[in-house]
């Protein structure tokens, strides 16, 4: 069924005969359509619009509904189970009187269908607009006739600034669209106004803890509270080395905390307390130092001391058990300041959704609304899922509506919309690298996880430099960064011009969510664990000068050789590592060298010595043999002499020549 087209010139003749273009008559429910999407097409001024809201109070509404059809070039009947259900449905069955009306006026009744719903036959045959279909190309196209109806240009496209932050926690300049967490706010700052200087919020990863301070109540203290100081706050995460982060925000060293705290104020006037907010503090059991963790709860204890210093802290609640075995809890015997962040339900979760859209005149449709609610109470830390999902959807908006469609596009059939727009994200990221950049992505993301043993895999903020891997191009790994920056997978902090730039996960849920990075952790886990052995290994190496102190024993070797041909390529190293390889591959073929020497002139010495007694033994048998052959040679010569002697005395006595013949005769 079509829309009939009237010429331009009686069209605009007609328009100037009513009070409003259009009266668009639909149920409270269906409002968001109507002002988010369908009036916003149109672009109709306001004054030339007549909706529900603004028929004349007291007055009949049957009345009333007869004066707008009257006054009005055309009346759009929303139509929808919610119209059937609302008291707009007693009027239902006046819908044919309503149009036979308007034809006597030269205006137009036109039913819209919504969604599905119980109609009169009678009521069904008026039907020309049908927007059942949720698709947005069903929806261009029947607005699009309606537009033509009314001769009506395409309205141009409105550049809405996005208030959902997405993956990235909220921050200070995010105040003025953070939702949902007032009466925490209200807590803390009851607690404050009792005098409490140490509070501690504690919530699982994905509550919205770091959000809550930095965009909640950061904003509320350095505003004028009653009843409280003016505040001049510092913020920082723990780390590897707090001890350093601690100096830097208190900008001295920690001889003395509580004095610095003084000086400190004395420089940032009319502040009178500070307020030192410690995010994260589970870094200080999963990241630093023995040492370092000791260095820094002793600053604490100190900063205690200091009334003019209100310490806040946000923990993970699965390092509760940590934080209770710390010195932090056993000082006050456990008797803490708490606040345990739980998720968000029901209306605060409601407002957190719909509260930044709503501030710039977007609208949601009710059955989205359900539906994230839904899903969010079925994600675990769910939160940063869903302002990540609700930054995808703002991209397709439709008008001022946000869709159910557009979100249940975001489905994969087995993810909710929420975990699904954030592996979407992430991949679509990856999409836009070379195969190159996609190596040097993972070996940044990989570098950024806390692999638990016995617990979940956190994140493992890291100073930008020790990203960076030997071989690779500074373009090459500063573009991708930058990617990552942008897209909101990992966020950096730091000073610039001090070059003390630190990385770090834009949020844990990358950690389970994104399939592509949990395939990457299952694949390489153990090679990178092995690679920061390596590196560790090399930095003490070089921290004792570099010398044949520390270097990797053959066992050790022999399991970096491997590690090297199977996942350096992929992985990357620092040179500080190549260099650490060469240097105890070089000490082992030292060895080995010295080693073959030493055989070699073993076998030398028994070579010798098996010549020279073999010459000693030739030498003994020559001889031996040469005293045989004198002997033998002495035996003859004698033998010879009888024999004469026999012969020369046969004649003058025969009787002694044969007594001397006869030793002979026997031989």
């Amino acid at each position: 069924m079509t829309l009939s087209v009237s010429g331009e010139d009686s069209s605009r003749a007609r328009a100037n005969t009513f009070s409003y273009d259009v009266f668009a008559l639909h149920a409270a429910a269906d409002e968001p359509f109507v002002q988010g999407y369908l009036l916003p097409e149109l672009g109709f001024t306001p004054e030339r619009v007549l909706v529900p809201n603004k028929l004349r109070p007291g007055r009949p509404l049957i009345s009333e509904i007869e004066r707008g059809v009257r006054s009005s070039r055309v009346t759009v009947v929303v139509l929808s189970p919610a119209y059937m259900a609302d008291h707009w449905a007693v009027f239902g069955e006046q819908l044919a009187a309503y149009a036979s009306l308007a034809q006597d006026v030269q205006g137009e009744l036109l039913p819209l269908m919504l969604a599905d719903c119980e109609l009169p036959l009678h009521i069904q045959a008026l039907v020309k607009l049908d927007y059942r279909d949720p698709t947005r190309e069903v929806w261009a196209a029947e607005t699009g006739r309606l537009r033509q109806y009314f001769d009506l240009p395409a309205v141009p496209e409105q550049d809405l600034p996005c208030p959902y932050p997405g993956m990235r926690p909220f921050t200070e300049q995010d105040a003025s669209r953070f939702f949902g967490r007032d009466a925490e706010l209200d807590d803390i700052v009851r607690r404050l106004r009792r005098g409490e200087r140490e509070i501690y919020v504690i919530g699982a990863s994905g509550s919205g803890k770091s959000s809550m301070i930095a965009a909640g109540l950061v904003p509320t203290l350095t505003r004028r509270t009653s009843g409280l100081p003016r505040f001049h706050v510092r913020t920082l995460r723990p780390g590897e080395r707090p001890l350093e982060r601690l100096a830097d925000v208190l900008e001295a060293d920690l001889a003395a905390p509580a004095a610095t705290v003084n000086q400190l104020l004395a420089r940032r006037a009319p502040a009178t307390s500070l307020l030192l907010v410690i995010d994260q503090l589970e870094e200080l059991f999963a990241l630093a130092s023995a040492d370092q963790r000791l260095g820094f709860v002793a600053a604490v204890r100190a900063l205690r001391a200091n009334p003019r210093c209100v310490l806040v802290f946000t923990l993970r609640a699965d390092f509760y058990g940590a934080f209770m075995e710390s010195t932090l809890w056993s000082d006050v015997d456990g008797r803490i300041s708490r606040i345990e962040l739980g998720a968000l339900r029901d209306d605060s979760l409601r407002m957190v959704i719909e509260r930044p859209a709503r501030d710039l005149g977007v609208y949601f449709q009710s059955e989205l609304v359900l539906q994230l609610l839904w899903d969010t109470a079925r994600e675990p830390g769910a939160l940063p899922l869903l302002q990540e999902a609700l930054f995808q959807l703002w991209g397709k908006l439709r008008r001022h509506l946000l869709a159910l469609a557009d979100y249940q596009a975001l489905g994969d059939g087995t993810r909710t919309g929420l975990a699904f727009a954030v592996a979407e994200h992430a991949n679509a990221v990856l999409r836009t690298l070379t195969r190159g950049q996609e190596t040097i992505a993972l070996r940044i993301l990989l570098r950024l996880i806390s692999f638990g043993e016995g617990r979940a895999d956190t994140r493992r903020q890291q100073p930008s430099a020790v990203l960076r891997s030997y071989g690779e191009a500074v373009t090459d790994f500063d573009t991708v960064l930058q990617r990552l920056v942008d897209n909101r997978l990992v966020t950096v902090t730091g000073d610039h011009e001090r070059g003390d730039i630190r990385v770090d996960l834009a949020h844990e849920i990358l950690i389970h969510a994104w399939r592509t990075f949990v395939d990457w952790i299952r694949t390489w886990r153990a090679d990178e664990q092995r690679r920061r052995e390596f590196e560790s290994a090399a930095m003490a190496w070089r921290a004792r000068g570099s010398g044949d102190g520390g270097l990797l024993d053959p066992i050790e070797l022999a399991f970096a050789v491997v590690w090297r041909e199977k996942a350096e390529q992929q992985l990357g190293c620092s040179a500080n590592l190549i260099a650490f390889l060469a240097a105890s591959e070089t000490a082992q073929f030292r060895v080995i060298r010295q080693q073959r020497r030493r055989v070699r002139l073993a076998f030398a010495g028994v070579a010798l010595f098996a010549a020279v007694t073999s010459t000693l033994a030739l030498a003994a048998l020559w001889q031996r043999q040469h005293a045989i052959q004198e002997g033998r040679e002495k035996e003859l010569r004698a033998e010879q002499l009888t024999l004469a002697l026999a012969r020369s005395n046969v004649e003058v006595n025969p009787t002694k020549s044969v007594a001397m013949l006869k030793p002979l005769a026997g031989k």
